[in-house]
């Protein structure tokens, strides 16, 4: 169903048409405009070649190392909030903390959501980092760039919604450093990075890097522990070599650590905050029809109210005493937390822990290289490796009580390959061929562990209970290519293309050791990406872009293990269940106005997209029992739905003055079901197992309509000695549901953070003074559905949601020394 607003549709088709003839008349009148105004022009790798950000067919959102420094930006999850329909946040599924972080682009939410099943990807200099969202230092970052609509033909898999990409530094010839250093005492956050770089040879340069980040905790818990600490220590070393006039090769190592403390979310409990009683009707779509439904649990409808922060941060003890148990058995007895959490009998090859929180460390190699064959033809080629391993102990109810306490661990690895052709005629027409092969590695519990839950249905459980290890390799071949060719002066037809072939193996068990047997799958298929390009004035371009991207389908093993004619008579009957469900695929469309006016001063960027999203994985629960054998069966079979997102992007920098520069960006998403069944609400709604709640028509959660940024920069000299420099960033996000209920919401905000710097003209020095959410503005940054697992006994019959809070109003002061 195509939903864009009528309203929405109207302004963006104004903005479009009236702003270039405005910003044209406006540049004839200006032409006056110092060059000194003129914003440089950002050049973007998106399509794995430098161009500008006005050329490129592309909605890219970009960020330089200077942006990152004028905003006070130190990691991703800061970054998403300056970019519209983007939504980043370490909360990936129901688990806290930076354990199975998210990217999403475009309001497109996975229900379960896992580092190798995501709708974007995340690459540094080309290479997927699986698992590094969070973890990725911006210390020898030269450039961020976000990439929205689908990016298979030059990213690969992983790139369904959107890519984001991290440029390195180029070391230079010069021996030069840098020195920074902050402090919050606001709750004692500290950073240190430092640089040396220059020419080891006449042909190698390099730079060594060390950094060190460190949040404070912002928030206390009940019983006295810290939330929300976080430490990310690391090193990397950048090579840069020009063995020949034609060669270039560039390499990078990189190693960081993360040891966190008990991470700042909290569980907001529908049974002390609802304004929906049990026995309250409900009229509800369902597979079946409309149901007259009646409420089995309180329920909230309207926005979350903020509560206090908590939940546990030290490991307690736990008793035994004639309970029924569940899973592994203990003898009646007392017993600390930790000794139970060493019992588990295989923990993988990850960092140890000994408290609630996370550890991880990560290793990431890469080396691209380029050769220029001829005046025509060149080479690139580029290869990587990373490697993730985590360990965290968390508090699965995510409250004061001390009900569940859950030990996971999770390893990730990937590596790749890629070769590519490129051909320049120097006219009128490019063409490029590359190959790429990858392989990703996935095993540990994405979304389970080794369980100490009291209350488990009135008992303990102890040990894996229902939790698997999910195991998972995916190897992937890809053929791509692209052609282009200028028609005109003003108008060029650009195809690109990838055949992709993906392998995915998958396996589950409770220890590496007992894992089942392989369940392999094969999808393949070409992804096009068609491109036009209009030049209608000098520094404007327009485009037309049409692209497809997919994710591999799912595989119902359970259907194995039934009786035949079982099966089949299930199948018969549930017609929309099948054995092996097709590949997520999408089909985006977007129409993009970029123009350069004011002799440079000004540039923006306005892209509307449409987006046709079929296959969306949804878990289903049926009862049933064979006619020929009479087996009770209890299923999960995976289900498929469709979607809908369309909205606009807009966004661009405008050096006003000699002294005043801003920056400027908003989006808007209608991201709808078009077709979606639902298992979340069967026990809540009441409903009988195989009828499922119908989203069709409903908002995905998690990602808001609207979203925007304004940077405003004001720099002037101050003395001979120093300049100094103001910054004001204010950004925005309108409210998101919890889950496709679309009855709870996260009410939407605005953040202000502000900079005072002072530069030495002569001298290498800057010290700044910072805020960030200046006005202490209180909320949630994220939250969705999930039962309450506090209460005991639990019969996970109660509902609420898990929430990430907005970090609290924050000063301090950073140095920085350049040499």
């Amino acid at each position: 169903m195509y939903s864009w607003n009528k309203k929405y549709a109207l302004s963006a088709a104004g903005v479009v048409f009236a702003l270039s003839p405005v910003a044209s008349a406006i540049a004839q009148t200006e032409e006056k405009k110092a060059d000194d105004n003129k914003y440089e022009q950002v050049v973007v790798k998106a399509r794995k070649r430098d161009e500008t950000i006005i050329e490129v067919p592309l909605s890219v959102k970009a960020f330089t190392s200077k942006d990152l420094q004028e905003s006070g930006l130190t990691e991703l999850e800061s970054l998403a909030n300056f970019t519209p329909n983007l939504d980043f946040q370490n909360v990936g599924n129901s688990q806290p903390g930076r354990f199975n972080p998210g990217i999403r682009f475009r309001g497109m939410d996975i229900a379960i959501s896992t580092p190798t099943n995501q709708t974007g990807g995340f690459f540094v200099d080309g290479v997927a980092v699986l698992g590094g969202e969070s973890s990725v230092s911006f210390s020898d970052i030269a450039q961020v760039e976000v990439l929205r609509g689908p990016q298979p033909v030059y990213f690969g898999r992983g790139t369904f919604g959107g890519a984001i990409n991290y440029t390195t530094v180029t070391p230079g010839d010069e021996f030069s450093g840098q020195i920074s250093a902050g402090f919050s005492p606001t709750f004692g956050s500290n950073e240190f990075n430092a640089y040396v770089e220059g020419a080891l040879s006449e042909n190698v340069s390099s730079r060594l890097t060390v950094f060190n980040r460190e949040q404070g905790a912002p928030f206390t818990a009940t019983d006295g522990g810290e939330l929300g600490a976080e430490k990310t220590t690391g090193v990397s070393l950048i090579l840069a070599m020009t063995p020949t006039e034609n060669l270039s090769v560039k390499s990078r190592i990189a190693y960081s650590q993360d040891d966190d403390g008990a991470p700042a979310s909290t569980f907001v409990k529908y049974s002390e905050n609802n304004n929906i009683s049990v026995g309250d009707t409900f009229s509800a779509q369902t597979n079946n029809g409309t149901v007259e439904a009646t409420w089995a649990t309180p329920w909230l409808s309207g926005s979350l109210p903020y509560t206090t922060v908590s939940s546990n941060t030290r490991f307690y003890d736990v008793t035994v005493a004639g309970q029924t148990q569940y899973g592994d058995a203990l003898e009646d007895s007392t017993y600390s937390m930790s000794e139970l959490l060493t019992m588990r009998p295989e923990g993988g090859d990850t960092p140890s822990l000994d408290h609630i929180g996370l550890r991880s460390d990560m290793l990431v190699f890469s080396t691209e290289a380029s050769y220029f064959i001829d005046e025509n033809f060149s080479f690139d080629g580029l290869a990587g490796y990373s490697h993730k391993s985590t360990t965290q102990i968390r508090d699965a109810d995510q409250t004061d009580a001390q009900a569940w306490i859950v030990q996971t661990y999770l390893e990730l690895e990937s590596w790749s390959a890629e070769g590519r052709l490129n051909y320049d005629n120097n006219d009128n027409f490019r063409a490029m061929a590359g190959v790429n092969y990858s392989v990703i590695d996935q095993m540990g519990d994405v979304d389970g562990g080794w369980n100490v839950f009291n209350g488990y249905y009135g008992g303990m459980l102890f040990g894996f209970g229902t939790s698997y290890l999910d195991a998972t390799k995916i190897e992937t071949l890809g053929i791509f290519g692209s052609a282009e060719y200028d028609f005109t002066d003003w108008a060029t037809l650009v195809v690109e293309a990838r055949y992709q072939d993906d392998t995915t193996d998958n396996r589950s068990g409770f220890t590496e050791g007992s894992l089942s047997p392989s369940a392999e799958l094969s999808f393949d298929g070409i992804l096009p990406r068609i491109s036009l390009l209009l030049s209608p004035m000098d520094d404007a371009n327009v485009f037309l872009t049409y692209s497809e991207a997919m994710l591999p389908g799912a595989y119902n093993s359970m259907f194995d293990s039934m009786d035949a004619d079982d099966a089949a008579e299930f199948l018969a009957a549930n017609p929309n269940i099948e054995t092996e469900t097709e590949e997520e695929t999408i089909k985006s469309y977007e129409l993009g106005w970029k123009q350069s006016v004011l002799d440079g001063a000004l540039w923006y960027s306005l892209v509307g997209f449409h987006q046709q999203w079929e296959g969306m994985k949804s878990t289903g629960l049926y009862t049933f029992t064979g006619t020929s054998t009479g087996t009770s069966y209890f299923l999960t079979p995976t289900m498929t739905g469709s979607s809908t997102q369309t909205g606009i992007e807009l966004e661009g920098r405008w050096s006003a003055s000699d002294n005043l520069n801003i920056q400027f960006a908003y989006g808007y998403t209608s991201s709808e079901y078009d077709s979606y069944n639902s298992n979340s609400f069967r026990s809540a709604l009441g409903l009988p197992y195989g009828t499922f709640y119908k989203a069709d028509g409903n908002t995905l959660p998690r990602s808001p309509a609207h979203s925007g940024a304004l940077g405003i920069t004001w720099q002037d000299g101050l003395n001979a000695e120093w300049d100094y420099a103001l910054r004001a960033d204010t950004t925005f996000r309108s409210k998101t549901y919890t889950d496709e209920l679309n009855l709870t919401t996260i009410g939407g905000y605005t953040l202000l953070n502000l900079r005072a710097k002072l530069i030495g003209t002569d001298n290498g020095v800057s010290v700044e003074l910072y805020c960030n959410n200046c006005t202490d503005k209180e909320g949630w940054a994220t939250g969705r559905r999930l039962t309450d697992f506090s209460a005991m006994p639990n019969f996970f019959a109660t509902q609420g949601a898990v929430v990430d809070p907005i970090m609290p109003r924050e000063v301090g002061i950073r140095a920085n020394y350049e040499f």
